[in-house]
């Protein structure tokens, strides 16, 4: 078929100013009981339309042409214009559900379309019942969404609607990062539980790489919980950022579990990534790498009024490698046990750590207070050589060891 061959648009709808008796609505039921020769989408034209009048036969009426033709091109005028077709549960109810592949605008979010999974899909994918239907990739969202995680979800049959919710955090982020967010946020609600699979290397992490179209900044996609605390026991990263910008927040616990391989970390941004850590909740648990990594021109940044708690020990607990920046500032770092720390924080390669201003809080910590060298900068503000926690001197302070970090 040629692009030339479109056919002309349907301007009006047929026997749009028409009234009774030049047009009739066309019934579901057979008609053959009730008037003689009337069509209805059963019988058609039934069995007397074709039979003279002179012979016994009735119809077909005018009425009933401009009843069927109105309705026909009233429907064809509306896909022609491009637009929406919403769930109808009468409709679905008439032909037995939606079938597999079926694409339904939602009622909800204006510009998010689900696709359904199975065939004779008669849920709605706004409602709490929803089932079967997926957000289909790519989308726009013209409003703030939010999609929900729980561990009792699925990611096969789930919709990301709090009634149907995803198994995975990863999956939620597929979903959120595929659509174009048009200056809009997507929030990732995880509630209460345990995520131990379905993440970054099979763990309960998630790994973001780069932006959903249409992104603002950090603001634009959030990770939060509601409830009680979500444990995400990661095999990989509970959180990493290649590239991505997103907010982390709420009560989450990051147990970095897996002790075979390369080491790996709580939350992680690199490759230009920005992650924020917002909200008073958020808990550091033990980790096999260290609690925050940045490197390779990522970020990690405590939003105002951030407050966080160290719950389990680590390599480090902050570590800003080449071209990382760590921004930890003027917030509140609480622990709740006595760890020991292979160094406090970390900077080398030009890897830069601002902490100045921050409340610890806690017991005591042990191990070296700070490593900065082959150029990283740990700026506390003027804050002395004890000011980080740690039982042993740090090193780096000008002029340090060679090639010396700087240690302010």
């Amino acid at each position: 078929m040629l692009d030339s061959s479109n056919p002309t648009k349907i301007p009006l709808i047929w026997a749009s100013s028409a009234s009774s008796p030049y047009i009739h609505a066309i019934p579901t039921p057979s008609q053959e009981s009730v008037t003689n020769g009337a069509a209805s989408f059963t019988d058609g034209f039934p069995p007397l339309c074709f039979i003279p009048i002179a012979s016994g036969g009735a119809g077909p009426f005018g009425a009933d042409f401009n009843g069927l033709l109105q309705q026909i091109t009233a429907g064809l005028q509306w896909l022609q214009a491009g637009a929406p077709v919403p769930f109808d549960s009468v409709f679905s109810g008439a032909v037995g559900g939606y079938p597999q592949g079926s694409i339904i605008q939602s009622s909800v979010t204006l510009g998010l379309l689900w696709i359904s999974t199975v065939d004779n899909n008669t849920t709605n994918p706004d409602s709490a019942t929803a089932a079967n239907w997926i957000p289909l990739l790519g989308g726009i969202l013209y409003q703030n969404t939010t999609f929900y995680v729980s561990a009792s979800g699925s990611d096969s049959t789930g919709n990301g609607t709090s009634g149907a919710p995803f198994a995975t955090i990863q999956h939620a982020a597929n979903v959120a990062t595929r659509l174009n967010v048009n200056g809009n946020v997507a929030t990732i609600n995880v509630s209460t539980g345990t995520y131990s699979s379905g993440g970054a290397n099979g763990g309960g992490g998630v790994t973001v790489t780069g932006n959903p179209v249409g992104t603002m900044g950090i603001g634009s996609l959030i990770f939060t919980t509601s409830g009680g605390a979500v444990t995400i026991n990661g095999n990989g990263h509970c959180f990493l950022s290649q590239g991505a910008f997103f907010t982390v927040q709420g009560n989450f616990v990051m147990n970095q579990v897996d002790f075979t391989g390369d080491p790996n970390s709580s939350i992680v941004s690199v490759n230009g990534g920005r992650v924020g850590i917002a909200g008073t909740s958020l808990q550091f648990g033990p980790s096999q790498g260290n609690h925050m990594t940045a490197a390779s021109g990522g970020s990690i940044t405590g939003l105002p009024g951030y407050a966080y708690s160290v719950g389990g020990t680590a390599v480090n607990h902050w570590s800003a490698q080449p071209g990382g920046n760590i921004i930890i500032q003027s917030g509140t770092v609480s622990f709740l046990g006595v760890y020991a720390f292979g160094e406090f924080a970390e900077a080398d390669h030009g890897g830069v750590i601002n902490c100045a201003g921050l409340t610890f809080s806690g017991p005591g910590q042990t191990g070296p207070r700070f490593l900065a060298s082959s150029l990283g900068i740990i700026d506390t503000g003027g804050g002395g050589t004890t000011y980080l926690p740690g039982s042993i001197a740090g090193a780096g302070s000008t002029p340090g060891v060679t090639p010396y970090g700087l240690y302010l």
